[in-house]
């Protein structure tokens, strides 16, 4: 089955499933637990992402499968790898320059690259962690990592990198979780950390929402279905995806960080998402399809995949995956 069929299925599928979720889903809910209508005012039902991104050239995704990374043409050509220096590479960011940010389970460390993944630029290291999940906004100079644990099994925190520092300049946790497993982690326009967590106690997952990056966390959704990735777009709007069943992984999104509704469904397996700044998509790594894991573009507005292609194996999947070049603000 090439990729048009998968997307064909895939759709045909959700008008099929789409009623009977709406009316039964019980899935990770905003804490305001309101519904609301999408947005119409975004990318066109019939575009597919650009492959140029303007000044800065070609445009990239970046994607990361253990220890090799590559980038993608928006068409699925691969344009550069990186090939030596990753150990056990997870999520993957990018600023608005294009640099990689990569973060390194193995090596307790993130590593940036240049624009397509070339030169090593920087290495961002916390001894001890386990990073999983990386995000960055160049023009604040901050970055952020989810760290799924420590490497002694200790809870997972996220690691602050302000002004530019190799080394983090703030810890933050979640005190109601104190086995805290982190996963994805992203921050807003304004500077706004979110972080999602799993709590191996209670069994549940929920969102934490760290003003300024910083200080105590305030709950933005909660459930006992599994969380995955997050992004946030231009007007600060959420995405998230979770795990409703084994065969049932959905993408959500909020006005803001509330009234949060399904996007998308019927998802093999979906882990990481990067919203595409420059041209309004948003992409995620879909490791679990029938043939094989794919990269997908998604468009906002209606949750309808747009485009497709395969990456990686499926003893090798993609974790993480990035639109380069990433956020402007």
């Amino acid at each position: 089955m090439d990729s048009r069929d998968a997307m064909l299925s895939r759709f045909i599928a959700c008008l099929c499933l789409t009623a009977a979720f709406l009316a039964g889903c019980s899935a990770l809910v905003s804490e305001s637990g309101a519904s609301w209508q999408i947005s119409t005012r975004a990318v066109p039902v019939d575009a597919t992402p650009p492959p140029d991104c303007g000044r800065y050239g070609p445009c990239s995704i970046d994607a990361c499968f253990g220890s090799i990374c590559i980038a993608y043409t928006t068409e699925g050509e691969v344009q550069a790898e990186l090939t030596s220096g990753i150990v056990n590479a997870q999520g993957v960011a990018a600023d608005r320059h294009g640099n990689a940010y990569i973060a390194d389970a193995a090596s307790a460390a993130i590593f940036e690259y240049g624009p397509y993944l070339t030169p090593l630029v920087k290495t961002y290291q916390d001894a001890g962690e386990v990073p999983l999940d990386v995000a960055v906004n160049e023009k604040m100079k901050l970055l952020v990592v989810s760290n799924q644990s420590t490497a002694s099994d200790g809870p997972g925190t996220v690691s602050v990198y302000a002004g530019g520092s190799l080394t983090p300049t703030a810890t933050l946790s979640d005190p109601a979780v104190a086995k805290a497993q982190g996963i994805g982690i992203a921050i807003d326009g304004l500077g706004n950390c979110f972080w999602s967590l799993y709590d191996p106690k209670s069994g549940r997952s929920k969102i934490d929402e760290f003003s300024a990056c910083a200080g105590s966390p305030l709950t933005i959704a909660s459930g006992t279905h599994a969380l995955r990735g997050m992004a946030l777009d231009k007007r600060n709007d959420l995405f998230y995806v979770i795990d409703v069943s084994s065969i049932h992984h959905d993408i959500f999104k909020c006005r803001g960080t509330s009234h949060c509704r399904p996007l998308a469904t019927n998802f093999a397996k979906p882990v990481m998402l990067s919203f595409d700044d420059k041209w309004g998509f948003l992409w995620t790594d879909d490791a679990g399809t029938l043939e094989g894991p794919l990269i997908e573009s998604i468009n906002p507005r209606n949750g309808h995949v747009v485009s497709s292609y395969r990456a990686g194996s499926s003893t090798d999947p993609p974790f993480g995956v990035a639109h380069a070049p990433g956020p402007a603000n």
